[in-house]
């Protein structure tokens, strides 16, 4: 009964944490979709400044080109000088600008280009050229102040086109198809019989300038005749770039018209379409349904399929702007930045499974208690059951060998005297063989006897270590001469290398002959006949003294090299050579070098030889600029030369 009541408590802690949880993380939704709003609404107002900078400097082309043809009409105006660049076209199909260009150079003034004879200036024809030549000043600082212009120009119902930036006649030809271009029909009276700015739907520009949209305005004379349109492209790749920097994660904005069509989108900045996009190529689950909302009325967020949908109505031109974000990204991007929330909950309900936990286990980390102290005690006796063994091991080890080496050495010793035969003639030569045998066999145990009984002593601690100041140069020379008839019979080439720098050494000289003894004979053993077997020894740049001992030989396998430093292990190459051996001398030169307070590496490859490096360590070496020893290195050294 108890523990029912202490789940329901749980449980109901648990559920009001939760629903706090929730609570929480619908704030940070709201939050993040009012910061999303205003957000669109900077955009928005960025948009609307340059739809309403466009339109006014179409009102401005407009109002400049129906006063310059009334001035001209009264003769307060002349045609401008570069009226005489318009020509007669090579074909004599129309006339158009001739601009000569200079290298380099680019024309500032409109391209005229149009269809029949070309009019005099005079004529009502030659006064409405005029004036779109007239209206260079407002073209460039249309050009200038509105960054994503294309083109702008002059449309007349006579026929002809003032183009600017200028376009070469090469390039660009009025023609009739032109006056079914939106930019000029939507201008006709029975279309626009209230002479209002129109905005054309998107196209692409068959001058390679990319998407765009126009917008215009109708032009009247002072009898309120049509006389033509003047319009402005604008490029969408640029307007798209104002888009793009207000994309978020997992939504997105985009510039719809009436028509249906996408005008600008992060995705078109880089992009070079060849029609203009439709709006369910961006809006996947685009249906009546979306459709309402896109060109409704409503204000806010709305839910539909996987979306939220936002729809702002631009001023002055008949587009929408759109945001639209994956519902299931903002559900992630509210959690995220729940994360305290969460954080609080996951650490309520890991006190409350700790708490449970340990009210029920309570008794039972009691026995646990016990049962480890008990645990605990069995293995502290059996460490030292394993320590005594192993002591008593290595001290059978030391005794056993000690009390080897006497019969071994008269063993030894009387072999000899048969050998040479001092009492006298053996008679058989069969016995002086056996007496040889029997010699080199028991010098043989008694090498195997001397490195058991040092190898015990290193790892019982016992080994101690005689040090005297030692000239490097001198000990490796000894080594190489005690070497030489082993490397005579076997046909090898021993050298000895030592650097003029090498500082004296403070070791054990006994122990350190051992060591290089041990390795020039490993390495005369395993070389090849002919080879080479080299000994070096030079300080490297970190001051230690360093000792290498390299061979041409058989070589040793990457998995053999991990052990051969341990007692008894011999590489595959010396079991195949049926060389002899223990596998004492590795870890015996091991176990001397570290000694030292030095270190032994090893390093091989099958077919081409062996190299072992000692280094040992700088505070060895009898320089005064040497570094001391360490301090329970220094303690030891002390200790030893008190007893």
């Amino acid at each position: 009964m108890r523990d029912r009541l202490y789940i329901a408590g749980y449980a109901l802690i648990l559920v009001l944490a939760a629903l706090g949880l929730r609570h929480m993380w619908l704030r940070h939704e709201e939050t993040i979709l009012l910061l999303t709003e205003d957000g669109i609404g900077d955009t928005v107002n960025q948009l609307n400044d340059l739809i309403e900078e466009t339109s006014s400097h179409v009102n401005i082309l407009r109002i400049s080109a129906e006063s310059t043809l009334a001035d001209l009409s009264a003769k307060h105006l002349e045609p401008p000088v570069y009226y005489n660049r318009i020509a007669m076209a090579p074909d004599q199909s129309g006339y158009c600008t001739n601009e000569i260009l200079s290298a380099g150079s680019t024309p500032t003034t409109p391209a005229v280009s149009g269809l029949g004879p070309l009019p005099a200036p005079a004529s009502p024809l030659g006064e409405e050229i005029a004036m779109s030549l007239l209206l260079r000043p407002q073209f460039i600082a249309t050009e200038q102040n509105i960054p994503n212009m294309a083109w702008a120009y002059y449309t007349s119902a006579q026929h002809f086109i003032a183009l600017y930036p200028f376009a070469a006649c090469a390039d660009f030809r009025y023609s009739d198809v032109l006056h079914d271009h939106e930019f000029f029909s939507l201008g006709r009276p029975e279309v626009n019989p209230g002479h209002r700015q129109f905005w054309t739907s998107a196209y692409v520009d068959e001058a390679g300038k990319g998407l765009m949209a126009t917008i215009g305005a109708p032009v009247y004379d002072k009898r309120g005749q049509f006389r033509g349109t003047v319009a402005i492209d604008l490029t969408l790749k640029t307007l798209s770039q104002y888009l793009r920097p207000r994309e978020m994660t997992g939504g997105s904005l985009l510039i719809v018209n009436e028509q249906g069509q996408v005008l600008a989108h992060p995705s078109l900045v880089e992009a070079d379409p060849h029609d203009a996009p439709a709006i369910k190529d961006f809006l996947p689950d685009y249906d009546a349904d979306l459709r309402h909302i896109v060109y409704g009325s409503g204000e806010g967020f709305t839910a539909h399929g996987n979306g939220m949908y936002t729809v702002r109505t631009l001023s002055g031109a008949p587009w929408r702007l759109v945001y639209v974000m994956e519902r299931g990204a903002l559900h992630r991007q509210a959690w995220r930045q729940s994360g305290i929330e969460i954080a609080g909950f996951l650490l309520l309900a890991a006190l409350i499974i700790a708490f449970e936990t340990a009210r029920r286990n309570s008794h039972t980390l009691k026995g646990h208690a016990a049962g480890l102290a008990l645990a605990t005690e069995q293995a502290q006796k059996a460490r030292e059951e394993a320590d005594s063994a192993n002591r008593a091991k290595s001290l059978m080890m030391a005794n056993v060998s000690h009390d080897l080496r006497t019969p071994l050495n008269a063993i030894i010793g009387f072999s000899e005297v048969m050998l040479r035969q001092i009492f006298g003639p053996l008679g058989n030569e069969r016995y002086v063989g056996y007496a040889h045998d029997i010699n080199t066999s028991g010098e043989m145990l008694l090498r195997i006897i001397d490195n058991l009984l040092d190898l015990s002593k290193a790892e019982s601690g016992e080994y101690q270590l005689l040090e005297e100041v030692v000239d490097v140069g001198v000990l490796i020379e000894r080594c190489r001469s005690l070497v030489l008839e082993q490397a005579g019979r076997s046909g090898i080439k021993v050298e000895a290398e030592v650097a003029s720098n090498l500082p004296a050494v403070k070791l054990d000289p006994r122990a350190m002959q051992r060591v290089l003894l041990n390795l020039l004979s490993n390495a005369i053993k395993f070389s090849r006949r002919g080879g080479t077997v080299g000994l070096k020894a030079w300080c490297d740049p970190k001051r230690r003294v360093t000792i290498s001992v390299s061979d041409t030989g058989v070589g040793i396998s990457k998995k053999d090299l991990e052990q051969l430093f341990r007692p008894f292990s011999r590489g595959a190459s010396a079991m195949t050579a049926n060389h002899e051996g223990t596998g004492l001398g590795l870890s015996i030169v091991k176990s001397l070098v570290e000694l030292h307070g030095g270190k032994v590496t090893m390093d091989s490859a099958l077919g081409i030889g062996t190299v072992v490096t000692i280094e040992l360590p700088p505070w060895r070496n009898q320089r005064p600029d040497m570094p001391a020893p360490p301090p329970a290195k220094a303690e030891k050294q002390a200790a030893t030369a008190a007893e």
